[in-house]
């Protein structure tokens, strides 16, 4: 039966794939502190942190971000007219 470890791996796995990472070693070309989260949570279903659950990860992935990728903000991919 699929846990809540399972869940967040297949969550952890699904945004390396998106990032170009590979999903299966947990591996992605991104800063150290964001791949450490995300190699933990793909291989372990639990953050670096202790985190385990899906609005732990949520809060911990965006605080990664922040931290190594800056505020978010809006591209548009269309020039305005």
């Amino acid at each position: 039966p699929s846990g809540i470890r399972d869940d967040l791996r297949a969550t952890a796995r699904t945004i390396l794939h998106a990032i170009g990472g590979d999903p299966t070693r947990g591996t992605a070309d991104v800063p150290g502190p964001y791949a450490a989260v995300l190699r933990a949570v793909a291989t372990d279903g639990v953050t670096p942190h202790g985190d385990r659950d899906a609005w732990a990860l949520r809060e911990r992935l965006g605080a990664v971000g922040r931290a190594a990728f800056g505020a978010p903000g809006f591209f548009p991919i269309l020039p305005r007219r």
